[in-house]
């Protein structure tokens, strides 16, 4: 009698299971890792652009009131919880009504936002707050103070609070807030 080498039916079945736990296995460790990686890019541009929109708005609300030849009249022109309005000559020309010379800054929907003159620019989304306190000589908070001329004039820094949120591919959110404290040097009259 003569005998057969190889392998059984039982033992091909054994040894296709187990590499097929083995490939699920490889496969959802890749999927978990893919998503990992795409959450961690995904934060680290929300981080990267509420730095540097928060940095601009910063450069932009310092020169809120330039105004050397006390012509202009600039200064603060709304004052809202989400909402400002800040005006600068910014060509030393004694008036502020050049193009760039008025700017606001609001959040509509999701979106940060940078206006000057009726064209707005969306400067960051996902934005799911924006605040903006407002404080006076001595570091005295000053309620909202809307368009009222004289708690407009009180007004020497701002405090600016952005929290981007966005959702995670491997599920829940991510929220990522930034706050800075600008003192508006013109305004010190």
């Amino acid at each position: 009698m003569t005998r057969q080498s190889g392998i059984t039916l039982v033992e091909l079945l054994i040894t296709m299971a187990v590499a097929t736990i083995v490939g699920l296995i490889i496969v959802t460790m890749y999927i978990t890792s893919s998503r990992t990686y795409t959450d961690q890019n995904r934060i680290l541009d929300a981080q990267r652009s509420g730095r540097i929109e928060l940095e601009a708005m910063t450069r932009v609300l310092r020169h809120a009131g330039l105004d050397p030849k006390r012509t202009a009249g600039a200064g603060v022109e709304v004052a809202e919880a989400a909402r400002v309005t800040v005006t600068m000559d910014l060509n030393l020309d004694g008036d502020v009504a050049d193009s760039g010379e008025r700017v606001t800054f609001r959040r509509s929907g999701n979106f940060l936002q940078k206006g000057i003159g009726a064209s707005w620019e969306n400067l960051a989304e996902d934005v799911s707050e924006f605040r903006i306190d407002y404080w006076g000589e001595n570091n005295a908070a000053i309620a909202v103070p809307g368009t009222n001329p004289a708690e407009l004039a009180k007004i020497r820094s701002l405090v600016v609070t952005l929290t981007i949120r966005d959702v995670k591919e491997a599920g829940g959110n991510f929220e990522r807030t930034y706050s800075t404290s600008i003192c508006c040097r013109n305004l010190f009259r």
